[in-house]
C-alpha cells in the first residue's frame, strides 16, 4: 500500500503525489484531465466536476492523506481516513 498525498495546489488545482509505484501510476492515468509535472514530481487536476471525489474513488484502497483545505469543500471527503490521525493499532 502506498501513501497518496492529496492537497490544494495553485490556481485552484488539486495536487496528487506519492512514492513511485507502477500500479498507482496506472490508477492515476485512469483519471481524465490529469497533468504530470516532472520537475515537481506530482500530478494535478482541475477542481471541477467532482474531480476530488473521482480521485478519492480511484485511490480508495490506498492510504490517503487529504489536505484539510480540501475536506471542507467536499462532503464525502470528510470521512476519508488520514494516516496522520490516531487510529486503532
Amino acid at each position: 500500500m502506498v501513501e497518496v498525498n492529496i492537497r490544494k495546489g495553485e490556481f485552484g488545482r488539486i495536487v496528487v503525489s506519492f512514492p513511485y509505484d507502477p500500479s498507482v501510476v496506472t490508477k492515476i492515468k485512469a483519471i481524465e484531465g490529469r497533468r504530470w509535472h516532472p520537475v515537481e514530481k506530482h500530478w494535478s487536476f482541475t477542481k471541477l466536476n467532482g474531480m476530488l471525489e473521482k480521485i478519492l474513488k480511484v485511490f480508495g484502497d490506498e492510504e490517503i492523506y487529504l489536505d484539510p483545505a480540501l475536506k471542507s469543500s467536499t462532503p464525502k471527503a470528510k470521512d476519508t481516513p488520514s494516516p496522520l490521525g490516531g487510529g486503532p493499532g
